[in-house]
């Protein structure tokens, strides 16, 4: 494993995801995907789905520097609940933009204007939450049934087309697990230049 977590700071970074939404939760109507967060909910970066049956399914990022908070999201027009589909973000310091992707196309883009991204914690796959595994809080937070495969982070910013192309790798389907195998409490790491996959049934592959 590697020595140091990813601080992005002021670079540029991209990260990728397949997931299946798997179950409904009527109380906490939301999933956490991606999660780079500090130790008080801020400096870092959460990539999340949120079902809404009546307004379409809706997919978010959203950015914290430890002051200023920035979220881009796009509403789906129809359920996300039970089919495979791929979510992509880029924080570009160079344009100085996010975009959102969903299923290799860009579904959002923002203009940002933050400050360095600091966080305090790992990256974390799924619904496991450092701030509330603490004190006695429940470790996990979102409360829905979530599957997670091919997970891809970079230290810099991804085209259109490399986006496209990660959505296309991973459109061929996959054995469902037994169990939700990334959904666990996961630290991944991210080494310059490096990617890591987590796949469906726990284990971890790294690629150069």
């Amino acid at each position: 494993m590697a020595t140091n977590a990813f601080v992005p700071q002021l670079s540029s970074f991209s990260a990728a995801i397949r997931f299946k939404l798997t179950g409904t939760n009527t109380v906490t109507k939301w999933a956490s995907l991606l999660s780079m967060q500090g130790g008080d909910f801020s400096e870092g970066a959460v990539l999340s789905i949120h079902p809404n049956d009546q307004l379409g399914d809706e997919i978010a990022i959203g950015l914290h520097d430890g002051s200023a908070f920035l979220r881009t999201s796009y509403r789906h027009n129809q359920s996300l609940m039970n089919q495979w589909y791929h979510a992509s973000y880029v924080v570009n310091r160079s344009t100085s933009r996010v975009s959102l992707f969903l299923d290799g196309t860009k579904v959002a883009e923002q203009a940002f204007a933050l400050g360095s991204i600091d966080p305090t914690f790992d990256y974390l796959l799924g619904q496991y939450d450092y701030v509330f595994g603490r004190n006695g809080h429940p470790r996990f937070v979102g409360g829905q049934d979530l599957i997670i495969d091919d997970v891809y982070l970079y230290d810099h910013a991804l085209s259109d087309s490399e986006v496209a192309s990660l959505a296309s790798l991973s459109a061929a389907p996959v054995p469902e697990p037994t169990s939700l195998g990334c959904v666990v409490p996961l630290v991944l790491w991210l080494v310059k230049r490096s990617r890591r996959k987590c796949v469906a049934d726990g284990t971890k592959s790294e690629s150069p």
